[in-house]
């Protein structure tokens, strides 16, 4: 994926071509640099863990394995296509991959991912994308979520499936017993579905209490 503002290091397909081996995709680390090109001396893995992705679990509710520093392969496309418009094209594409394979990642800055104020998305994780939406609007959107998921995972027959099929069942109605049924699974499976998040153990844990509510 090519984003025409971000500039690629020379070596940067070598390098991934040479990473990803017999898994769908690969991706690596990034510098920040401004709107004129200067490095912020910040990378994109100080933002967030990134690591590889080798269950769809760690895409439950999130990923940090962008677009601008992917290299996949054109089988992943046949099996992504047609992309949803609930999630981003990369995180898709990722999550996808996470069906069949691992997403491998490459230790290693390969881009230098520009930030300014016209990022379609950028590195700022503070930006609250749902704002705008209502209580009602966000549960359903939360619901419409988690049925795509679990429908793409049973789909491939995942050895998860069962997990997702327990999160999407959750999500049917905000009941008592589902909200219990979700935060027990975010509970069980929070250092999978947290793994990208720099949390501590204990927030990994108010965490899946939160998912109650």
């Amino acid at each position: 994926l090519s984003d025409q503002d971000d500039i690629w290091v020379p070596n940067k397909v070598e390098v991934l071509i040479h990473a990803i081996g017999d898994q769908m995709l690969a991706y690596s680390d990034s510098e920040l640099i401004d709107a004129n090109g200067d490095l912020l001396h910040k990378k994109m893995s100080t933002i967030k863990n990134q690591l590889a992705y080798h269950t769809p679990i760690m895409y439950t509710i999130g990923a940090w394995a962008p677009g601008h520093a992917m290299l996949f392969k054109k089988e992943l496309i046949d099996k992504a296509t047609p992309f949803p418009t609930l999630v981003t094209h990369d995180f898709w594409l990722g999550f996808v991959a996470t069906c069949y394979s691992t997403v491998v990642y490459v230790n290693e800055p390969l881009v230098h991912y520009r930030q300014h104020n016209q990022n379609a998305i950028g590195a700022d994780t503070t930006k609250n994308k749902t704002a705008s939406l209502t209580p009602a609007q966000k549960k359903q959107q939360a619901r419409a979520r988690m049925q795509l998921l679990y429908n793409k995972v049973k789909e491939t027959r995942h050895k998860h499936t069962v997990v997702f099929e327990k999160i999407n069942d959750s999500y049917s109605s905000f009941s008592l017993s589902n909200n219990f049924k979700r935060a027990k699974v975010f509970y069980d499976y929070r250092n999978l579905i947290l793994a990208y998040k720099k949390k501590s153990a204990l927030l990994k844990i108010l965490f899946a209490v939160k998912m109650f509510f």
